[in-house]
């Protein structure tokens, strides 16, 4: 998993070191099957396989799974099953691979961003052949015989992406150093770049970036443009964890989402259809409103941004410590439309939280002793203007966030 895409990718420098620079064709085999297996995790594993974000016909379907196969990162439907348990348990104890998990200080930090990039693959790995551990997570895959036959396949695809770039390598240069260098850099380099764009979205994305929907997002997802540049728009991963059932990323018109610009382009040529999409209104300030707060306790005194809010708790945003079991008083809140909106007043009595968890970014609080006005009032924060009910799959569907904070899976695809 790690070691052979490593071996190549250090070999591969050795010889660019010593004068063995690509050809063009190579440079050509390694960009193609870069883009398209880069492709096939980000539409076809992610969007398509764990979140049905749009449908497609029966060849299509297998080319998705075949692409992102190829990918190395795991066969299909273990793949869509540990992403589902990712948005079910977002940043809590059963995510599988969260870097909110080991507290607070900078090597707990750094043991956290370990674990979500790659070391909890080590932890997992052995649940690929034990169906029973994830498959209740993924029915809708295990009974569809197209996926789950490429699914079974995984270790013959796995050596395509090693082959074929070799073959392509010879043929292309008619040279056994173009069929080497086709194995280093079409096989092993793009592996080695894809794989780590991807656990990058896992570690780098819930720790460093913007999250302007972070009242209505119970994890630590974040967006970051670099990520998003090298994973063809999974980098925008805040936005994805607030309208997981989209087929795009980009809310902004300046967040640049390649899985989504192809996508739009296979659907004006009909080969996908149905793709959902974010609500036209994601850009306005109802849907950016941020809160502010203070902090009071016995060991606890500061400024907080609540993110997360719900009737039962929240996550603060704050370097403010606290320990596990203290109570906090939340009161003085501020609301603002926007990130940089002038804040307000809001008339909310005190609450009273106990904190459950400490992260690197701040408390996971559950509220005590609520009351009905409280409630009321936090509903009314949490609202949307001009929000609606989401939608049943179909053309330009726009997708709304769950209204808690621990959603349902999504369902796969949903038509094949």
């Amino acid at each position: 998993m790690l070691t052979v895409p490593t071996a190549g990718v250090l070999a591969a420098a050795w010889l660019a070191a010593r004068g063995s620079w690509l050809e063009p064709a190579n440079v050509v085999v390694f960009l193609v099957l870069w883009a398209s297996t880069r492709f096939g995790i980000e539409a076809g594993y992610h969007r398509y396989f764990s979140h049905g974000a749009f449908r497609t016909g029966p060849a299509f379907e297998v080319v998705l799974a075949l692409l992102g196969s190829m990918a190395f990162q795991g066969p299909v439907v273990w793949w869509a099953a540990m992403h589902r348990r990712h948005h079910r348990d977002a940043d809590g104890p059963g995510d599988p691979h969260s870097p909110q998990l080991r507290g607070r200080g900078p090597w707990r930090a750094m043991a956290g961003l370990w674990d979500a990039h790659v070391a909890w693959l080590f932890r997992e790995v052995d649940s690929i052949s034990r169906k029973s551990k994830w498959g209740d997570l993924v029915p809708d895959l295990l009974g569809n015989p197209r996926v789950w036959w490429v699914h079974r396949h995984y270790l013959h695809w796995l050596a395509l992406g090693l082959l074929l770039p070799v073959a392509l390598g010879w043929a292309l240069t008619g040279t056994a150093r173009g069929a080497l260098m086709g194995l280093l850099w079409g096989g092993l380099v793009r592996i080695f770049l894809v794989n780590h764009a991807i656990w990058a979205v896992n570690s780098i994305c819930h720790r460093f970036g913007r999250r302007p929907f972070a009242l209505h997002a119970s994890d630590r997802s974040t967006n970051n443009a670099w990520v998003a540049w090298v994973s063809m728009g999974a980098g925008w991963h805040h936005n994805h964890h607030v309208f997981p059932g989209s087929a795009t990323t980009g809310i902004e018109w300046w967040q640049v989402d390649g899985s989504g610009l192809v996508l739009g382009v296979l659907a004006r040529l009909g080969v996908v259809r149905d793709l959902r999409r974010p609500p036209a209104a994601a850009a306005e300030g109802a849907w950016s409103r941020r809160l502010r707060v203070r902090l009071a306790g016995r060991a606890t005194v500061g400024e907080a941004t609540v993110a997360g809010l719900h009737s039962r708790g929240a996550f603060l945003e704050t370097r403010a410590a606290a320990p596990v079991g203290s109570l906090v008083l939340l009161h003085e809140f501020r609301v603002s439309e926007g990130h940089r909106a002038p804040e307000r007043p809001v008339e909310l009595s005190p609450i009273d939280a106990i904190v459950e968890r400490v992260t690197p970014d701040g408390l996971v609080v559950r509220f005590e002793g609520l009351s009905a006005q409280a409630r009321a009032r936090i509903a009314d924060l949490r609202r949307r203007r001009g929000a609606q009910p989401e939608a049943e799959p179909g053309p330009e569907t726009e997708t709304e966030p769950e209204p808690e904070p621990e959603p349902e899976p999504e369902p796969g695809p949903a038509e094949t």
